[in-house]
């Protein structure tokens, strides 16, 4: 068990912050089950957490798309010459992690933990060709074979590119 002892101001400020792990964060905030808030500071925090906007989902999520996870491709594709496929597996892991971070932010879902995180993120709707295989293969640890991660994560991006344009979300 871990206790935290904040003020109600400092609890909002944390619950109104966003950023790419956002769907992973403030489940502290969403699922929270208080045992005694006689001031519902935890009912407004979970408002809070929750109350951003499509125009703010949508900048971070193309924050994630070429900060985050286009950076992990580009790593995953120098990966593959000699003497640096050792960094492979990392980025995969970080690619999917990435993936299913934006994949909550586009469906304003927060995960219910860490290690659900993955499996939930395949049970929502809308994900980007590639996807799939790819988060399969680092849930499985197919990570030892690395023109095959390269190829799924070619394939993850591609799929991103075509869903991101799908949303007017242009990738630059």
């Amino acid at each position: 068990a871990e206790v935290d002892v904040y003020s109600p101001d400092v609890i909002l400020a944390q619950a109104a912050e966003l950023d790419e792990f956002w769907p992973l964060t403030h489940g502290a905030y969403v699922y929270v089950q208080p045992i005694h808030d006689p001031e519902d500071i935890f009912a407004h925090a979970r408002q809070v957490a929750l109350a951003h906007t499509d125009q703010e989902i949508n900048n971070l999520i193309r924050e994630v798309l070429v900060g985050d996870i286009y950076e992990c491709i580009g790593k995953l594709r120098n990966g593959i010459l000699p003497g640096f496929s050792h960094i492979m597996p990392a980025y995969a892991v970080d690619t999917v992690r990435f993936g299913a971070c934006l994949l909550g932010l586009a469906h304003r879902r927060i995960y219910s933990s860490s290690v659900a995180m993955f499996p939930e993120s395949l049970q929502l709707p809308d994900r980007p060709n590639g996807y799939n295989h790819l988060c399969g293969m680092v849930m499985r640890g197919e990570l030892s074979n690395p023109p095959r991660l390269l190829e799924a994560a070619n394939a993850y991006w591609d799929g991103l590119e075509t869903w991101a344009a799908a949303r007017g979300l242009p990738i630059h």
